[in-house]
């Protein structure tokens, strides 16, 4: 479980605290609905040799966070990228 929480304010750092972190999920295509909803870009790395499809974005402070589905959950004909998000 993961708990968010939102703050009207807080201390900015210069840097990103962690390099990155992850998610396993299900239902890959109303997450990108809801990330496209928000205008919240993000790229789609498949991992064939995982049979993963990665989500990869960075939350509001700039580290890189990755949700990961099953590959088979990928059926936009738009194919997934190599992508450096760092």
């Amino acid at each position: 479980m993961l708990h968010i929480v939102e703050a009207a304010a807080t201390q900015r750092v210069e840097k990103p605290q962690i390099e990155h972190f992850a998610f396993r999920a299900h239902g890959l295509d109303s997450f990108m609905e809801r990330l496209d909803g928000l205008g919240i870009k993000y790229n789609l790395r498949a991992m064939q040799d995982l049979g993963l499809i990665q989500v990869n974005l960075h939350d509001p402070d700039g580290n890189r966070v990755h949700v990961d589905f099953p590959l088979a959950e990928h059926t936009s004909e738009v194919p997934p990228v190599e992508v450096n998000l760092r």
